[in-house]
């Protein structure tokens, strides 16, 4: 390009000379930290703070077209404001660091080594305008191009306000500061003097931490980033994580800003002062304004940003976050609905995992092929960690399990495949979630019942209750076959093959396994007589019986609304009188009333049982 466009305006060589050092002693010391020792003093921290003001004093930016930091096809590389934030993160990464405790401030004479983090980062001392953290924030706040920060300081940026954060609440015990209003810095201008003109940009209102970390999110920002190319000086300070199988992996310019946020915000989530009743307020706060900010479905378009290959480093983070959000409240829930979070393209990747193995004539496992596509269990790049799944597995069943008010939506969505996959996969941990969604999605109509049916899900369900699969398994798989038997019985034929299973559950050990098979019971003879020979050849009369008198005060009220139903048709009926049942039900009224405390409920059960029975009050 013609010289004048690498030639920066005169005033603007020192800026450029002071950004350079900065950067280079940054990116040495990043490179090299093992070999050299480097801890910025009040000096570096001061000219940090001026090129940081100095960059906000000019109407256009300070570099055209940012050839001095260096491009690479004409997108920049670097940022001129990437050093200075690089080397006060080394500072703020020390939590004993003096930009915790400065001399004093100019609004107050106290010693500062007892100053909170807050008053610390947000006090100038005297003779500054603002602390060197309030010039980070002014930077990230600015949205008219000035501010020069690349991928690269932005992350460090990130990492900065996480170290102020997390400072602050093991410090002083407190996330306040992730509430505190920022404004955008007054700089100095030329020759000292304070700049009030309008590109001083001071006219815009102040904004939360938080809600500037929520808007970094922006879709139109992600779409802007994304272009960004990853060189190798840039990409050495990308995130890296080792979620789902320890080997580290570079990730895009919008992937570190997208992890970066989100570790910063569930630190709002996650903190051991959530419990603690001082910080109540703090935390309501912090959740009312990310509702506001529109975190979720800044979150949930960020995932289009996030190739499947980026999957295991990336995408973990972000969708635990969402995940935390969808189960702490129904309108993050709905927000990730109206997102567009059920988009079957969105929602599908995450729930990606590898076919079960095939086998042999003899029974034995033929080793799969490598996916290539990855998947839980997989061993492509693009594996989806199976805590991907399990997390978006357990949004799915937030959605289903108040209401039947997204099964529109669930169904458009079609997941019936990927369940299919998932019921077979081998993690048991994946397969009991997936088992309990299903549950869900019966739980409130027989919207899906057909549905399931007719794609085989059901047929997965049953043999999810034999006893060969995990216990877990088979408690959560007893749920979904008790809820598809709920509503109507249309699904009654199908069923029945998971009566032999049924039966066995109401001897497991684990007493909510008990529970979830008396009310697949229950259900099997709520809407009709057609499974009740079934279950009566299968032992099941016995087996409730044995659960009134022996178990639980849960078990033995659902024990007597079963019995009820059985005694209400004739091969029941018939059961019940054949081994005296109206007989035992006399000698063990006193006690039953009196383990259940003269329940109202119970005392209307066993007059019910007593009707049908044709015995006398």
């Amino acid at each position: 390009p013609p010289t004048p466009l690498l030639t920066p305006p005169r005033p603007r060589w020192a800026l450029h000379r002071a950004a350079m050092a900065c950067l280079f002693v940054s990116q040495v010391y990043r490179d090299l930290k093992d070999v050299v020792s480097f801890t910025p003093d009040a000096s570096v921290v001061s000219g940090c703070t001026a090129i940081m003001a100095g960059i906000q004093t000019f109407s256009s930016p300070p570099v055209f077209p940012r050839a001095a930091v260096g491009t690479c096809f004409w997108f920049p590389v670097l940022g001129i404001a990437d050093g200075a934030i690089g080397l006060l993160l080394q500072g703020y990464e020390d939590h004993d660091s003096f930009l915790y405790n400065p001399p004093s401030t100019s609004s107050t004479t106290t010693t500062t080594s007892t100053a909170s983090t807050t008053i610390a980062v947000t006090t100038p001392i005297a003779g500054q305008s603002a602390t060197p953290f309030q010039h980070v924030i002014s930077l990230l706040k600015s949205s008219d191009g000035k501010s020069e920060v690349s991928p690269t300081g932005l992350l460090f940026a990130m990492r900065l306000i996480q170290n102020v954060a997390k400072r602050q609440e093991e410090k002083d015990k407190s996330l306040s500061l992730l509430l505190e209003l920022f404004k955008t810095v007054n700089p100095p201008g030329v020759g000292g003097v304070e700049d009030t003109s309008a590109t001083a940009g001071n006219s815009d209102p102040p904004i939360s931490l938080l809600g500037v970390l929520v808007r970094t999110l922006h879709p139109d920002y992600l779409k802007m980033l994304s272009f960004w190319p990853v060189t190798p000086t840039a990409s050495c300070h990308h995130a890296t994580s080792t979620t789902g199988g320890g080997s580290k992996v570079a990730a895009s310019p919008v992937a570190t800003l997208v992890l970066a946020v989100s570790n910063v915000v569930s630190l709002a989530l996650v903190s051991p002062l959530v419990a603690e009743a001082s910080q109540e307020r703090v935390i309501y706060d912090i959740h009312q304004l990310l509702y506001r900010e529109g975190l979720v479905a800044n979150l949930v378009t960020a995932f289009d940003y996030l190739p499947q290959s980026e999957a295991r480093a990336c995408w973990g983070t972000p969708l635990s976050l969402l995940t935390r959000l969808a189960v702490g409240s129904q309108h993050f829930a709905r927000s990730f609905v109206d997102a567009g979070g059920l988009d079957s393209a969105r929602i599908k990747r995450f729930l990606t995992v590898t076919p079960a193995a095939e086998k042999d004539k003899d029974g034995k496992e033929i080793k799969a092929a490598a996916d290539k596509d990855g998947g839980a269990g997989g061993t492509g790049e693009g594996k989806v960690p199976s805590a991907v799944v399990a997390d978006a597995l357990t949004i799915l069943s937030q959605l289903a399990r108040p209401s039947k008010d997204h099964y529109q939506a669930l169904h458009d969505a079609n997941l019936l495949d990927k369940l299919r996959a998932i019921l077979k996969h081998g993690d048991n941990a994946l397969k009991a979630k997936c088992c309990t969604f299903v549950g869900n999605l019966c739980k409130h109509s027989p919207f899906f019942y057909e549905t399931l049916h007719k794609n085989g899900v059901i047929d997965d369900i049953i043999f999810c209750c034999s006893p060969e699969n995990d216990p877990t398994v088979k408690k959560f798989a007893v749920f979904a076959a008790g809820n598809a038997a709920f509503h109507n019985a249309v699904l009654y034929t199908p069923l029945k093959a998971a009566i032999p299973y049924i039966v066995a559950l109401l001897k497991n050990s684990d007493e909510k396994s008990r529970l979830n098979a008396a009310g697949a019971v229950s259900n099997l003879l709520r809407n009709g007589h057609g499974l009740c020979g079934a279950l009566v050849q299968a032992g099941t009369v016995d087996e409730t019986i044995r659960m009134l008198l022996h178990d639980t005060l849960a078990l033995r009220k659902i024990s007597l609304i079963t019995l009820g139903s059985f005694a209400a048709y004739d091969d029941g009926k018939d059961k019940l009188v054949k081994i005296g049942f109206g007989a035992t039900l006399a000698k063990e009224e006193a006690g039953i009333l009196a383990f259940t405390k003269n329940d109202a409920n119970v005392v209307k059960y066993i007059s019910r049982i007593k009707q049908r029975l044709g015995i006398s009050e």
